[in-house]
């Protein structure tokens, strides 16, 4: 947990943080519970965005199938589904600032879901939305070796390039002492 609040807390720190492992090893409960109890992050506003949801909201509008775009989502969670671009903005701005803190769980499955090609999109999408800020950051959980395969077919633009910060299982030999 004190390595992620570290990377949340740099000044000039990346704006991009994965948060790998296995699946079922506990990265959703993890990013949470840091969020929402550590110290010194009390105070910042989390955007929790579950991304197997990604585009659920235009399939049952009937908009149609295909390119989605996650900010609208990301808006509608924030600050409902008829919010006004001013109102947009300003969500836009508080993330930019640091002020809101995204936190985007299941990159894999939004993979498994919707494609690679998807993946590369938000992950645009994202980075034009933090371009020029040193304070938005933006957490993405995703199962390692899914992250792997993303890392190394581009598909997470100069995002990808960060170091993740790894949930590994407990040591047998570890719990065996105790």
């Amino acid at each position: 947990a004190d390595q992620l609040v570290r990377l949340l807390e740099k000044v000039k720190g990346s704006q991009f943080i994965f948060v790998t492992g296995e699946a079922g090893i506990g990265k959703t409960n993890f990013i949470l519970e840091t969020l929402l109890y550590h110290e010194n992050l009390k105070g910042r506003s989390l955007l929790f965005f579950p991304l197997r949801l990604f585009g659920s909201s235009a399939e049952r509008s009937g908009s149609g199938r295909g390119n989605f775009r996650l900010l609208p989502e990301l808006y509608s969670v924030a600050i409902g589904a008829k919010s006004t671009i001013p109102e947009q903005e300003v969500v836009r701005q508080m993330i930019r600032e640091g002020d809101v803190i995204v936190a985007l769980d299941g990159l894999d499955e939004l993979a498994r879901n919707r494609g690679q090609e998807a993946v590369k999109n938000v992950i645009f999408e994202l980075e034009a939305l933090v371009a020029g800020s040193e304070k938005a950051r933006i957490i993405l959980s995703c199962r390692d070796h899914i992250f792997e395969r993303l890392q190394e077919t581009g598909s997470l633009g100069r995002s990808g390039d960060e170091k993740p910060v790894t949930i590994k299982p407990i040591e047998r030999e570890t719990v065996q002492r105790a």
